[in-house]
Order: structure tokens, then C-alpha cells, then sequence
């Protein structure tokens, strides 16, 4: 997985962005936390999009493109709270928010999901890691 930074990205962007990878759906609670560790290193107040959101039905979270029900769902408190579709983010302290698709004054950057990163510049060490037999990127974060 990697991070990529910017002054502000809506959620569609931040897809973008990750191509030719996808948002990271931290579909367990390793992940998740993975995704939050990912997300910290950038700095310690970063906003990071993930690849969860219910705009099909309010209130209903789904994973990514599959559409897969949302069940490893560490909310912040208060959370979800987000009126109509909701994209999720996260920080460094692992607890997802969930904001207007289309917010981007918040949110500066992207947990990505890649295989393999070649167009990302390491920051810090990066290792392949493998979770459920799938290898990627967790032990360095990534800049465009």
C-alpha cells in the first residue's frame, strides 16, 4: 500500500490518483490499522481516503469496486455522520470519518492499494508484504 500526498483531493480524485491501483478497502482490522500506519507517516494530522463508501445506499458502507458489505468498520465517534453518499477516511489514530464524496478541502491524500508501485518514490524503507497471499507495498509510504 502507499500514500500519496496532495493539497486536496476529492474522493473520485484520489481514485485517480492511485491508478493503476485502487483505494485501499481495509477489509480487516490488520489493514485497517495498516491503513492508518500508512497514513501517519505522511504526517500526524493527515486525511487519507479509503476505498469505502455507501453511495448506493445511505448508511450501507461497501468495499471498493465489488460492492462487498463493509463489515470491519472501526467508526470514530459520532460516525458515520455524513448526509446522502459518504466516502471514508481515516488518520493516523485508525478511526474512519465519512465525508461528502466530493469534499476535498479536508482530505490531502490516499491509501492506495498497489501492485506494483514503479511510477512512486519510496519514503522511507518499503518492503512487499504479503496478506492472504496478495503482496504489497506496507513498510514505506509513497509520494508521486
Amino acid at each position: 500500500r502507499g500514500v500519496k500526498s496532495s493539497t486536496g483531493l476529492t474522493h473520485a480524485a484520489a481514485a485517480a490518483a492511485c491508478a493503476p491501483g485502487t483505494l485501499a478497502v481495509a477489509q480487516t482490522p490488520t489493514s485497517a490499522a495498516h491503513a492508518a500506519k500508512l497514513c501517519g507517516r505522511l504526517n500526524a494530522g493527515a486525511k487519507c481516503w479509503l476505498g469505502v463508501q455507501d453511495s448506493v445506499t445511505d448508511g450501507q458502507f461497501l468495499y471498493g469496486e465489488a460492492g462487498h458489505l463493509a463489515l470491519v468498520t472501526p467508526w470514530a465517534a459520532g460516525e458515520p455522520n455524513a448526509v446522502g453518499p459518504g466516502c471514508v477516511w481515516t488518520g493516523a489514530d485508525g478511526a474512519w470519518r465519512d465525508d461528502s464524496c466530493t469534499a476535498s478541502a479536508a482530505v490531502t491524500a490516499a491509501v492506495c492499494e498497489l501492485l506494483p508501485p514503479p511510477q512512486l518514490t519510496p519514503i522511507g524503507g518499503a518492503t512487499v508484504v504479503h496478506e492472504a497471499g496478495t503482496p504489497y507495498y506496507d513498510q514505506g509510504a509513497y509520494a508521486v
